[in-house]
């Protein structure tokens, strides 16, 4: 894969916000609203295979969501899931699921997360996610 930095923060963009819209959207399927989300003149990725890279990411999770959502339970202290707000759960599930893909370092991962935590969430949502990704990673076997 030949995919610039730039397109590979726009591929993880776009998979957050898949992972948003389909939690938001019931009824659709996952496929549904990667097509009507990655269709959006807005996000702006031109590279195949980074739309590629962002649609493997979904795949991964809907094939492990029951192992990525118990993995973020047991490591959130005194968090549910559920009570995380639904941008802070799409960036957590979508790193873990990098993670678990074993094709991205763990210090890209958790920076990548962080930086579009900063962007798209709230004034603490970076120091959130970096402390459970750095708590979760005892649990997953992760490249360097």
């Amino acid at each position: 894969m030949d995919i610039s930095k730039k397109d590979l923060r726009r591929a993880r963009v776009l998979a957050m916000q898949v992972l948003y819209s389909y939690e938001k959207n019931e009824g659709a399927s996952i496929e549904q609203v990667f097509k009507s989300v990655s269709d959006l003149p807005e996000i702006g990725i031109a590279n195949n295979d980074a739309i590629t890279f962002s649609k493997n990411l979904i795949l991964k999770f809907r094939e492990a969501q029951s192992e990525i959502d118990a993995l973020l339970t047991k490591n959130m202290k005194n968090w549910t899931l559920e009570r995380i707000s639904a941008i802070d759960r799409a960036i957590l599930r979508l790193a873990i699921t990098e993670l678990l893909m074993k094709i991205t370092p763990l210090r890209v991962v958790i920076s990548e997360a962080v930086d579009i935590a900063k962007d798209f969430g709230t004034d603490d949502s970076g120091k959130f996610i970096n402390g459970v990704l750095d708590g979760s990673k005892k649990d997953i076997d992760y490249i360097e």
